[in-house]
């Protein structure tokens, strides 16, 4: 959950709905402690995240190089035809569909061997509303995979003699994750950003560790036994809208990622709540491919009679598994 900062306000157009609303730059920002997530029941290759990210929405300018530069939501302003069916690779402008019938190839990483199948589906409902906007990433997350021949399955516990699914040795490999430093998620379709992925330097890398049934590492020996894993990320995304989005990638580890989400926007003079939703797709060298999803929630109130065009108040954002900030089953790329 993404807090709106206080004091943030909202630019809303003249005439009538739905309104066009102007977004500041860092008019949410969530900047909280470390937090641990646990990721072994999604992904039985990596066993948690350990993330402190800084996340700022809008990012100023909405990232380099003018990729979803716009801070403005319209009518309109998702592009495309009323339905867009897109694969990475594909460009989609306000007069084409590309209706990708190949489910997407997603290109790995450096090094990587995935074939990642993944599209984005979206479809208009009413205005069509929404458009491109992005927001930016600090900070960095230490992944822990399972380590040793075969790999260690959770729970398992290096120093204590173990007759559950884990056995021995439990051994655990860190890799560092740092974001982009503007997300792709709420980005023009085809945006894409690619992490290195950088390996914890020896000896802290690789331990002999305790691991409970979630994947949270409960504890490591020291000193460690060497060098970390590098594990590069590249990430594709979607624009934000009030309409229907599916968000497939069907070559996930475990089982398949589907997700569907549907916006809404209920302002009446602009007036009211509005909730835009936004996909992306990821490839991972070494946990693979996954689907992420975003959700922008906000509560936009009225000024002064008369001055009905400024909004006030965004009451959160929230942004589970999304943008390449904090991915589903992995730290962000």
């Amino acid at each position: 959950k993404v807090p709106v900062v206080s004091g943030a306000r909202i630019v809303q157009s003249s005439g009538p709905d739905p309104k066009k609303m102007t977004i500041p730059p860092d008019a949410m920002l969530f900047d909280g402690p470390p937090f641990n997530l646990p990721v072994y029941g999604l992904n039985s290759k990596v066993f948690q995240v350990l993330t402190d990210i800084t996340i700022g929405f809008p990012a100023p300018n909405g990232g380099p190089g003018g990729l979803g530069s716009g801070d403005t939501f319209m009518a309109g302003g998702r592009t495309g035809l009323a339905t867009v069916t897109w694969c990475p690779g594909q460009s989609v402008t306000a007069s084409g569909n590309p209706a990708c019938t190949d489910p997407g190839k997603l290109p790995p990483p450096t090094g990587g061997s995935h074939a990642g199948n993944g599209f984005l589906k979206y479809t208009a409902t009413g205005a069509q509303f929404g458009g491109p906007m992005r927001g930016r990433g600090a900070g960095v997350a230490d992944i822990a995979f399972p380590a040793a021949v075969p790999a260690p399955k959770a729970p398992c516990d290096h120093a204590a003699t173990f007759t559950g699914p884990g056995g021995k040795p439990c051994v655990v490999i860190f890799a560092l994750a740092t974001p982009a430093g503007t997300g792709v998620v709420g980005g023009p379709f085809g945006v894409a950003d690619t992490s290195a992925g950088t390996p914890e330097p020896a000896p802290g890398g690789l331990r002999n560790a305790a691991v409970n049934a979630a994947g949270v590492v409960l504890s490591v020996t020291s000193p460690g036994l060497g060098t970390g894993l590098t594990n590069p990320a590249t990430s594709f995304g979607g624009p934000w809208t009030t309409g229907m989005l599916e968000v497939h990638q069907s070559a996930a580890v475990g089982s398949a990622e589907i997700f569907f989400m549907t916006g809404h926007d209920s302002r009446v003079n602009g007036v009211g709540t509005i909730s835009l939703v936004a996909g992306g797709l990821s490839e991972r060298t070494v946990s693979g491919p996954n689907a992420n999803r975003g959700w922008l929630n906000l509560t936009v109130g009225g000024n002064t009679p008369g001055l009905s065009s400024w909004g006030i108040g965004v009451l959160a954002m929230l942004l589970t598994g999304a943008g390449v900030w904090r991915a589903r089953r992995l730290a962000a790329s």
